[in-house]
């Protein structure tokens, strides 16, 4: 099994490419003449945010592109693209507001909404099953393209965490029931990519893995025919050590990569290495939120496990922040949110708010407790701005609020990342 891995820089995305390709003799074997899949990493663009705020969250434009340059060059026989958005949104409203929709029907490559894909069903480890996607797993040639992210439950989101988007939404539930940790590594002994391309010209550091994060520039792309091996040079050059990673550690060991066998070309990790601040996890996780969006820090904690999937925390997240647009920031009391699988505290401040499906089983817990809970896996972002604007805000100020929103639409106000220009390259 190959464990070598490039490292390339260049001016273009397309030379990057093609400067990284030249250190794998069977490249161009494994895409001639083969039905070519691409499962990039699209889920996180939100259509209710400046596009430009999506550019270092989701793979970017210029490198998909290239990329397809690069394959009908070798000789793919087509070529289709294929992803699932986070559960709730829509992957065709997305590939519609990022422009592929019009842009990929010109070059006559089909976009798959992986949610309405027919699926496998598999086992993954211990009797679990899960649904993978059949355009994934049909492909001829199937190459992964995440790029460099933290995130808050598993430190890096990258080639291995990006093929939970080739699930049904059913499975991607249990991928969180079960933990990501082992669901993660497991995976890769199902689907295995042919290549695996990172997108690292801008990654995302600090609350990851959403637009709450912050572009680094990097100016790299990393490839590999090894996911797990990929993955570890990827992590590296964020400034990670992969043995600490514990899902890529774990990966590890179910197919049999030494990390400090693999052979790394082209440029070099210490040459190219920028160190990405980490995604805050526990209580910093509420402090932090809430200072991005200029509310009372003290106002929500809680308490939370690695199970949290990100769909479940960006409708808590995105609620409070409409919340504070639209009513001010001078809530009437404060919030203990306890969310995905995590234990009622002994000791709390402020309304204990018992968050999303996992949550009911506390419910008998909570005993005496005067607590609120939120139905929904997630639950609706309507559902949690009027249970949360009701709880923090005077009646007339909450309907106010409410009304204006309902006005103005979905828009946030922006943070102060979102600048009208993305890093030089």
């Amino acid at each position: 099994m190959s464990t070598k891995v490039a490292i390339s820089k260049g001016t273009t995305p397309y030379d990057m490419l093609k400067a990284a390709f030249k250190f794998f003799d069977d490249f161009k074997d494994k895409v001639s003449g083969k039905k070519v899949v691409i499962k990039p990493n699209f889920g996180a663009w939100s259509t209710i945010l400046p596009k430009h705020a999506n550019e270092w969250v989701v793979t970017s434009k210029k490198v998909l592109m290239a990329t397809i340059t690069l394959l009908q060059e070798l000789g793919a026989s087509s070529i289709t693209i294929a992803e699932s958005a986070f559960i709730g949104n829509d992957m065709d409203k997305i590939y519609k507001d990022m422009g592929l929709a019009k842009d990929l029907a010109q070059k006559k490559i089909q976009l798959v909404n992986i949610s309405k894909d027919t699926f496998q069903k598999v086992e993954l480890f211990d009797g679990i099953s899960i649904e993978v996607s059949d355009t994934i797993l049909k492909a001829e040639c199937l190459i992964n393209m995440p790029l460099l992210k933290t995130h808050g439950s598993t430190i890096v989101t990258l080639g291995l965490k990006n093929l939970k988007g080739a699930l049904s939404d059913k499975s991607k539930r249990i991928f969180h029931r079960e933990g990501l940790t082992q669901t993660i590594a497991h995976l890769a002994s199902i689907i295995k990519p042919t290549i695996n391309i990172v997108d690292g010209l801008i990654g995302l550091e600090g609350f990851g893995p959403v637009q709450t994060g912050t572009p680094i520039n990097v100016g790299v792309i990393i490839v590999g025919d090894n996911l797990v091996a990929t993955d570890a040079v990827a992590a590296s050059v964020m400034g990670f050590d992969p043995a600490e990673i514990p899902h890529l550690k774990l990966a590890s060991a179910l197919e049999n990569v030494d990390f400090s066998s693999i052979e790394v070309v082209g440029a070099s990790i210490d040459s190219v290495k920028k160190q990405f601040e980490p995604c805050p996890t526990g209580a910093a996780v509420y402090k932090h939120a809430c200072a991005l969006i200029g509310f009372p820090t003290d106002v929500v904690t809680g308490n939370y496990s690695d199970h949290w999937c990100s769909m479940c925390m960006m409708n808590f997240m995105g609620t409070v922040w409409a919340l504070r647009d639209d009513a001010g920031t001078n809530p009437k009391q404060k919030l203990f949110v306890v969310s995905d699988q995590a234990d009622l505290p002994k000791d709390y401040e402020g309304q204990l708010v018992l968050f999303g499906n996992c949550q009911a089983r506390n419910r008998t817990k909570a005993g005496n407790d005067k607590y609120i809970f939120i139905e929904g896996c997630p639950p609706s972002q309507m559902k949690v701005y009027t249970t949360f604007g009701k709880i923090l805000f005077p009646r007339r100020r909450f309907i106010w609020g409410l009304l204006k929103r309902l006005f103005k639409g979905s828009k946030l106000s922006w943070l102060p990342q979102w600048k009208e220009k993305l890093p030089n390259q």
